[in-house]
């Protein structure tokens, strides 16, 4: 958790999601298939407290997508800079209910080389589970909104924001979106949704600055998708 006060003067990066994680195959968008509606920022606000997790640790807490559910398994997306070797954890659930957590050692291939990780919870709950996936290209300027807990913070922070960086080869960790929303320390493995409600990463951070000053905004981890 240390460097998430550094990260805030330097970069914040966005996690995409690797398609072996999905478990099921993106269908691409044709010209045939009508284009996903537009939700508004109460709707997205409403999703995103949903779909969003406090993951409480001995030192505070982070944030969490939850990306997936396997009969009474939950499985949650967040990034390895917040594990700390050893330690316990507990996801708080957005009805309030505490839970502990187990860190998913064996990640998929396609997480190894990145700041992410993977919490499970059991709980006999219904809880909403994020839509991942990407119905129209990522571009720049694109509106994105964030989501995350600040710290110990019980309210869920929500920001609103664009895509202002598309560099063509990801940086080391994973990291490949910039995007000039407002993320605070704790919101590390929140979501980032586009307006058409679907996950396409997670806040992020990156422990090598770009020393440009005109990119010195925050930068979002992609998991690739496609």
């Amino acid at each position: 958790m240390k460097y998430l006060f550094f990260t805030i003067i330097c970069t914040t990066a966005l996690l995409t999601i690797p398609q072996q994680l999905l478990l099921i195959s993106p269908q691409p968008v044709t010209a045939q298939e009508p284009t996903k509606k537009l939700l508004t920022s109460a709707q997205l606000q409403d999703l995103a407290k949903s779909i969003t997790m406090k993951i409480l640790t001995k030192n505070g807490s982070a944030s969490g997508t939850l990306i997936a559910k396997n009969g009474n398994n939950y499985t949650i997306l967040t990034n390895n800079h917040v594990i700390n070797p050893g330690e316990s954890y507990r996801i708080q659930a957005p009805d309030g209910k505490i839970y502990p957590a187990t860190v998913i050692k064996e990640k998929p291939p396609s997480l190894k080389n990145q700041d992410a990780a993977l919490f499970q919870f059991q709980s006999t709950a219904e809880y909403t589970i994020a839509t991942l996936g990407i119905s129209a290209p990522i571009a720049v300027n694109q509106k994105i909104v964030a989501a995350g807990f600040v710290n110990d913070s019980a309210k869920l922070v929500f920001t609103e924001g664009q895509i202002s960086l598309l560099p063509d080869k990801s940086f080391q960790g994973g990291y490949r979106i910039g995007y000039n929303n407002k993320i605070q320390p704790g919101m590390s493995g929140g979501p980032i949704l586009n307006y058409q409600g679907e996950v396409i990463g997670i806040n992020a951070v990156h422990a090598y600055p770009i020393s440009d000053k005109r990119w010195r905004k925050f930068l979002c981890l992609i998991v690739n998708l496609l």
